[in-house]
C-alpha cells in the first residue's frame, strides 16, 4: 500500500475546500495512517478466503411513482425566487 504523505492531505483539502494548517494535516497523515494499519489485514485476509462462486447483481425492479408536484416543492424550499429555487453561493463563487 502506498504511503500516505502531507502532500495527499494538503490536496484532498484543498479539493474539498477545507482550509487545514500544518499540524492538522500532519496529525491526519499519522491518524489515516494508523487507521490503515489496522485494516490492512482484515481487507487482505478477506481477498484471500474468498471463494469462487457465482457472480450476480443484486437489483430491484424499477417502478414509477407519484412524487411531489411542483407547488408542494415550491413550498418546502427554504429560498425561493421568481417560482426558483434560490441556493447559497458555493465556496467557488466566493473566490
Amino acid at each position: 500500500m502506498k504511503e500516505l504523505r502531507k502532500e495527499d492531505i494538503e490536496k484532498l483539502a484543498q479539493l474539498s475546500c477545507i482550509a487545514l494548517d500544518d499540524g492538522e494535516a500532519q496529525a491526519l497523515v499519522r491518524a489515516i495512517g494508523a487507521l490503515a494499519e489496522l485494516v490492512s489485514p482484515l481487507t487482505l485476509g478477506a481477498l484471500e478466503e474468498e471463494e469462487e462462486g457465482e457472480v450476480f447483481a443484486v437489483t430491484r425492479k424499477d417502478e414509477a411513482t407519484q412524487g411531489l408536484s411542483r407547488e408542494e416543492l415550491m413550498r418546502l424550499a427554504p429560498d425561493k425566487e421568481d417560482g426558483f429555487y434560490r441556493l447559497a453561493r458555493g465556496e467557488e463563487d466566493k473566490r
